[in-house]
Order: structure tokens, then C-alpha cells, then sequence
């Protein structure tokens, strides 16, 4: 799923001479071998990921409004497998697109319209699936696990703060 994402991006990004050489690479790499190979969280976390972002290309450059629906379903999935690391590195991919999208729209090239309809729904979409969630973790799970799960595994590691988890390195506060 991952390498198709990375297939359909780079083609709205950059054409079918760079799709192809773009999932090979990517599919080639040590790295990803190793790690898209197993069952862990961080395969689903850039599929999800590259996936959103992908969809925001098709609104930006392809002028698809519709697909901020499935934007908004994928990033609700990767929230769902990572929490909120997920949407805010779909929020860097969706600013690289949605800047030069304004700036053009400012300078009066393109379609003047902006497709606050579609990402409301998108956003919704997420909130929906996403609250839901959170609500009956926090129902279900009690006080100290949501506060485990929230406080110190969600926030502090997110603001690098979390000495839980193993996930700091004294010296080294974006280890994360």
C-alpha cells in the first residue's frame, strides 16, 4: 500500500518518470525491508501518512475536491495507529501543498474557489472517528490509562517532554 501511495504522489507530483524510479527506490531501501516486513505500527503510520498526503495532492493539483473525504479517513487513521504524531506530519505535507495553492489563488492564476464544503466534511470525518475513539478509551480505559495513554505517551512525547517509554536520550530531546 505504501509503495502504490508513494507511486500515485509522485506521479501527480512529478509524472510517470518520476512515479516509477520513486516506489523502485523506495522499495529497495534497507530500511523500509526491514521495517515494512514485519508487523509493527510505523509501516501503517506511512501508509496512512502518504496516503492523506497523496489525497491533498489530488485536491491541490488535480483540482479532485472529493478526495478530501478519504484524506480525512487516512488521517484519522494515522492518528489511530500512532496518535497525534500522525496528523501532524500529514499537516506539513498538507501545508507544502495548500501554501503554493493560496499564493496562486492571491496572484489570481487558477480557479478562485476555495473548498472549504469538502475539507469540512474531511475534517469531520476525522473528528468523528477519532472522538469516538478517544471518548470510549477514556470511558472504558479509566483515568490512569488514559492519562498514561494521553498525558505521557501523546503529549510528552509529542513536545519531547515524556521520560517514559524509553523514548528520550539525555542530550538528545528529539530522539523521537
Amino acid at each position: 500500500g505504501t509503495l502504490a501511495v508513494t507511486f500515485f504522489l509522485a506521479k501527480r507530483l512529478g509524472g510517470i518518470t518520476l512515479a516509477l524510479p520513486a516506489a523502485i527506490i523506495l522499495a529497495t531501501m534497507p530500511g523500509f525491508i526491514d521495517n515494512f516486513h514485519r508487523i509493527r505500527v510505523d509501516p501503517s503510520l506511512a501508509f496512512f501518512v502518504a496516503a492523506a498526503i497523496w489525497c491533498f495532492a489530488e485536491v491541490y493539483i488535480a483540482d479532485r475536491r472529493w478526495y478530501c473525504l478519504p484524506a480525512g479517513l487516512f488521517a484519522a487513521g494515522a492518528f489511530l495507529v500512532k496518535g497525534f504524531i500522525g496528523p501532524v506530519l500529514i499537516g506539513i505535507g498538507w501545508l507544502g501543498l495548500a501554501i503554493p495553492w493560496l499564493i496562486k489563488r492571491i496572484r489570481g492564476e487558477g480557479k478562485p474557489q476555495f473548498y472549504a464544503g469538502v475539507h469540512c466534511v474531511g475534517a469531520l470525518l476525522f473528528v468523528i472517528l477519532t472522538g469516538s475513539w478517544m471518548a470510549l478509551f477514556r470511558l472504558k480505559g479509566g483515568a490512569d490509562l488514559w492519562n498514561l495513554w494521553f498525558w505521557e505517551n501523546q503529549v510528552a512525547r509529542l513536545l519531547g517532554t515524556s521520560q517514559e517509554f524509553n523514548h528520550m536520550r539525555p542530550g538528545k530531546p528529539y530522539y523521537y
